[in-house]
């Protein structure tokens, strides 16, 4: 293991932050473009393609072009996630059958070549406001010469009509397994012209929002609570230049039947597709009578659509600038797959760098046909692209926290935004709960939470009579609502990561989070008993949860840590740090280690809360008081060995790189950032949740950076903490003060970059 001491530490912070100040002239990063050079299956064998807050799954099967679109915030009135639909290019003389085939993701540009039989696509999507394109072009005398045959453009779209949703289904929306029967999803409005395609669905306004409030006790009170999904529209326009649209023919794909609204182009000539999107909130169109085209709607500014050129320059400048912002590199084979996973998932992110809503764990904006996920089907056997398991507006926040954690040292917390911006908008939601339900103050955002900031109305379950109707009756999920506070303690790093960004809009969301444990848990003494606070002058947290794991759980090690971390880090309520108590010990055989809380009732699941004052709290690693504490409980907690896996949402990778256990770091960092089973390597298997698995990939990233630099609570760095001497590797990472960090191990010493 490389290990720097604190002089060596100090000494060399000097030199690099000189050299931070030249960088820009040093040669700028070009990730390599990762290539198939044979047609694909089917959409598992997709590779993924975005920009603004748009994804899109991209393939050629049997000759044909196919790519779905995804925008985030698609919720229909379900809240189930829709895609905009499905595109499908068919060129009459298959110029992509040859052996001169080539499909490449340029993540310098940020876009898709297709090259084959002289013709040659290109698709991106534009990276300011949310629009694809297509560009086709038969430039070579070969490509003139062999497609004198036509093109059929087809929007192809499986809600065509009305869809009674099944049991089996219920786990793409909100409803779950209380899904009431005749739910509908209901059907898109599609209205073609000459060379255009006009589609859109309309929320009704009673959703699953008002079965929600109505099933939680809050009948009286919705229409105080932020509802974003009724009367919602999420729609687009095709503009098809060059094509005559040519009516629809009904088809089959992946055990989903659809209808292609189609366009033909007789020969095949240079041209450009433009699909633009768009998704209002309380903001319906109105279609006019005369053309089925939109109306204006007073007082809403529409994006100023750019011209391909445009676009094309704007958004592959934007993508080149994002990968100067950091980058891992290595020569080493046995690293280099997870490295190269790292770069591709870092690009997935980036895809939804300017959505209003944020990056979904459960397979973000690049899920595919559940047909070709082993066990992924509902129990009907049928399933659409919509399909996901998890829900598209419910967000479990011990999932997403992994998604958002590794912007802080990739130097993307403008990307972190989206989710913080999620939970402000939810917190007058948290705070009516608080108030309604045990008349304090603080916002209580359960696990399991629904973008209007309500808990998911199938996880809350049904209080028995007499029960506080304000705690969830789930066996997982009651008394778990610390996981907030880790998007508080995002804000609060993000400020010392990027401190010419204002983050300030944050601080009530830090403020109410912190009230709530305050008042909640005096609350919940006084009903219990005479006194207040225990004998130490401390509150009590019971009851509570260690994560979905340690239930009914007394002083919960993971709850304490992360009420000690943000306010220490706020700093601006000593009072209230006084009165947390101290994070739990146990001895196990000798050895101090940390406890998952004083006492618990039972164990539910199979998350390690004990370990969480190292990570995301921090209290414990290298650098800091009590390492040896902390290693203990990894190595010798039975619990924590008997859960340890890479699997999915699972952060033993993370733990054992901040806790400098090289050969751990190293076995665990490259089985979570392994190749997945699909065809592209950043499409994880579904773990515990989705395909393609995003918590996995955050989970991988932060575990990683983690091997490669961590810090002390006084900012010195820790060069290649946890990273294996024979490795070779270089990084340029970010660190708190809006330090940009760049370091060189090679053949076990460390160097700096010129």
């Amino acid at each position: 293991m490389v290990r720097i001491k604190h002089k060596t530490i100090l000494g060399f912070l000097v030199i690099l932050e000189i050299l931070v100040l030249s960088t820009a002239s040093a040669a700028d990063y070009k990730p390599k473009d990762y290539v198939w050079t044979t047609q694909s299956r089917n959409s598992s064998e997709s590779m993924p393609c975005g920009g603004c807050d748009v994804g899109m799954n991209v393939w050629v099967e049997n000759g044909d072009v196919l790519f779905y679109v995804s925008q985030s915030g698609w919720f229909d009135e379900n809240n189930t996630l829709l895609k905009a639909g499905r595109w499908r290019l068919h060129f009459e003389t298959t110029p992509f059958n040859g052996s001169d085939f080539r499909q490449t993701l340029s993540l310098d540009e940020g876009c898709i070549y297709i090259e084959g039989g002289g013709t040659k696509l290109r698709l991106w999507a534009d990276v300011e406001v949310p629009m694809v394109f297509v560009e086709i072009h038969p430039n070579s005398p070969k490509g003139q010469e062999k497609n004198k045959g036509g093109m059929t453009l087809s929007y192809e779209n499986w809600r065509y009509e009305d869809h009674l949703l099944t049991k089996a289904e219920c786990q793409q929306s909100s409803y779950k397994w209380v899904l009431p029967e005749g739910t509908l999803t209901l059907a898109d409005s599609i209205v073609p012209y000459r060379d255009q395609l006009n589609f859109y669905h309309q929320n009704r306004s009673e959703t699953v929002f008002d079965f929600t409030a109505e099933r939680e006790g809050l009948q009286a009170l919705k229409n105080q609570i932020y509802n974003p999904i009724a009367d919602r529209l999420m729609g687009g326009k095709m503009f098809a230049q060059g094509f005559i649209y040519d009516g629809t023919t009904k088809g089959t794909y992946a055990s989903t039947n659809y209808q292609a609204w189609n366009y033909r182009m007789e020969r095949l000539a240079s041209t450009t597709i433009a699909i633009e999107l768009t998704t209002l909130w309380r903001e319906p169109f109105i279609l006019t009578a005369s053309n089925g085209d939109y109306e204006p709607i007073s007082g809403y500014q529409y994006p100023v659509l750019p011209e391909p050129n445009v676009s094309r320059k704007r958004s592959a400048q934007w993508w080149h600038q994002y990968w100067q912002r950091s980058w891992i590199q290595t020569d080493n084979k046995e690293a280099a797959e997870m490295v190269r996973n790292y770069e591709l998932f870092r690009y997935m992110l980036g895809c939804n760098a300017n959505g209003q809503w944020p990056t979904k764990f459960n397979g973000g904006l690049f899920t595919f046909d559940p047909l070709y996920i082993p066990d992924g089907l509902p129990e009907n056997g049928k399933g659409t692209p919509d399909y996901r398991k998890w829900g598209g507006g419910t967000m479990t926040a011990q999932n997403q926290r992994l998604v958002y954690w590794p912007m802080l040292k990739s130097g993307d917390t403008d990307l972190m935004k989206a989710q913080l911006d999620t939970y402000l908008r939810m917190l007058p939601t948290a705070k009516l709960w608080a108030q309604h339900f045990w008349g304090h103050g603080g916002a209580c955002f359960p696990e399991q939470i629904e973008n209007s900031g309500l808990p998911n109305p199938a996880e809350y379950g049904k209080p028995k009579p007499g029960q506080d109707c304000g705690v969830g009756r789930n066996a997982w999920l009651e008394y778990e609502w610390d996981t907030a506070l880790e998007f508080c303690m995002m804000a609060l790093q993000a400020r010392e990561y990027a401190p010419k960004e204002s983050w300030d809009k944050y601080e009530p969301l830090i403020a109410e989070c912190l009230k709530f444990f305050d008042e909640h848990y005096q609350y919940e003494a006084n009903k219990r008993g005479a006194k207040t606070f225990d004998a130490n002058g401390k509150l009590v947290i019971y009851p509570g949860s260690g994560c979905e794991t340690y239930k009914m759980a007394y002083n919960p090690s993971c709850t304490i840590a992360a009420l000690k971390a943000v306010l220490e880090k706020w700093g601006k309520d000593s009072a209230m740090l006084s009165r947390i108590p101290d994070i739990p010990k146990r001895v196990i055989n000798g050895d101090t280690c940390i406890a998952p809380a004083i006492v618990w009732e039972r164990i539910q699941n199979v998350e390690t809360p004990q370990l969480y004052p190292v990570f995301p709290w921090r209290i414990y690693g290298l650098g800091r008081p009590g390492l040896q504490t902390a290693v203990n409980t990894y190595e010798k907690d039975p619990h924590a060995l008997e859960m340890r896996s890479s699997k999915g949402w699972k952060q033993d990778n993370i733990w054992a790189a901040c806790l400098g256990l090289t050969e751990e770091a190293r076995r665990l960092n490259l089985e979570k950032l392994g190749s997945g089973p699909y065809r592209f390597p950043a499409f994880w298997d579904p773990g515990f949740d989705w395909a393609p698995d995003h918590n996995r990939g955050g989970a991988g990233m932060i575990g990683l950076q983690e091997m490669l630099l961590q810090e002390t609570p006084e900012g010195e760095l820790l060069l290649f903490p946890a990273w294996p001497k024979e490795w070779n590797a270089k990084f340029r990472l970010h660190a708190t003060g809006g330090r940009i960090i760049e370091a060189e191990i090679k053949n076990g010493k460390i160097n700096h970059i010129k």
